[in-house]
């Protein structure tokens, strides 16, 4: 497996060669207590977007990070 095959350096050089339109600031509760954080991705054909969640307790805090392709 070389460094190419890793999820996160492909992420990272995404994230880097495409134009930030703009982000968003959440926070919201949640069901349960829970300490960590999630990635989660979503692609279109015009657009990426990750949202990045930590939990902390019953609360989250959701950044959300637009990218044009």
């Amino acid at each position: 497996m070389g460094i190419k095959d890793l999820g996160f350096i492909t992420l990272y050089s995404k994230a880097f060669t495409m134009e930030l339109l703009r982000y968003e600031i959440t926070a919201g509760f949640f069901k349960g207590v829970l300490f960590g954080i999630r990635h989660y991705p979503f692609e279109d054909k015009e657009i990426y977007e990750e949202d990045i969640v930590i939990y902390f307790g019953i609360f989250q805090l959701i950044i959300t990070k637009i990218y044009r392709k």
